[in-house]
C-alpha cells in the first residue's frame, strides 16, 4: 500500500523531508525528492509491510541522484533489531551488501538497473527468518558510499546539510 506515494503517512520520515512532484521513471509527475535535513542522524524514510516468514523477500524501488548519488535499502524487524541492508552508487552503478545477522537475515542478491533518464531500479533479494511476519522496509540517503552505518537500524548516519537528496 501507498508503495509510490511517498508523501503518505505510512511512510515515516527520520530525518528528511519530501519535496514536491518532479518527473519520475514514467515521464509523469510522479517522483518525489526525498531531502535530508541538517541533523546528524539517519535520513530515510521506512514501511511496514507484511512478508511470509521462511521464504526470500525482494525489496525495490526507483532512485536518480540529485545532489546525493548514494542509498541504501534496507529490511528490519524492530522487535530484536534483525535486519540485513546494501547500499548503492548511483552514478557507479556499483552495491554492496552491509551484513546481515545472526536472527537469520542474508542479503542474497542485489541490483542496479538503468531505467533511462539517470533513473535507476535497485533491489535487494533477502531470506526472511522463520520468526518474522512484519518488516519494515527502509529507503536511506547517504553522503558516502562507505558510511558510518548504524546496524541498529541498518541505515547510513551522518550530518546533512538540509538541501541535498535523491530521487524517488
Amino acid at each position: 500500500t501507498y508503495s509510490e506515494d511517498f508523501t503518505n503517512v505510512n511512510w515515516s520520515k527520520n530525518s528528511v523531508s519530501i519535496g514536491s512532484a518532479a518527473t519520475g521513471p514514467d515521464g509523469g509527475l510522479s517522483a518525489v525528492k526525498l531531502v535530508e535535513d541538517t541533523s546528524s542522524s539517519r535520513h530515510t524514510i521506512r514501511d511496514g509491510v507484511s512478508i511470509s516468514p521462511s521464504t526470500v523477500a525482494t525489496f525495490s524501488c526507483y532512485v536518480k541522484a540529485s545532489e546525493r548519488a548514494f542509498v541504501s535499502l534496507s529490511a528490519v524487524y524492530f522487535a530484536n533489531s534483525a535486519g540485513c541492508a546494501a547500499i548503492f552508487d548511483l552514478n557507479g552503478d556499483v552495491s554492496k551488501g552491509l551484513g546481515g545477522d545472526a536472527a537469520g537475515y542474508e542479503v542474497i542478491s542485489r541490483s542496479i538497473e538503468d531505467v533511462g533518464s539517470g533513473w535507476k531500479r535497485v533491489s535487494i533479494s533477502f531470506n526472511v527468518p522463520a520468526a518474522n511476519v512484519q518488516d519494515t522496509f527502509i529507503i536511506g540517503v547517504s553522503d558516502s558510499y562507505s558510511p558510518t552505518f548504524d546496524y541498529a537500524q541498518r541505515a547510513a548516519s551522518y550530518t546533512g546539510d538540509g538541501t541535498s537528496g535523491v530521487y524517488l
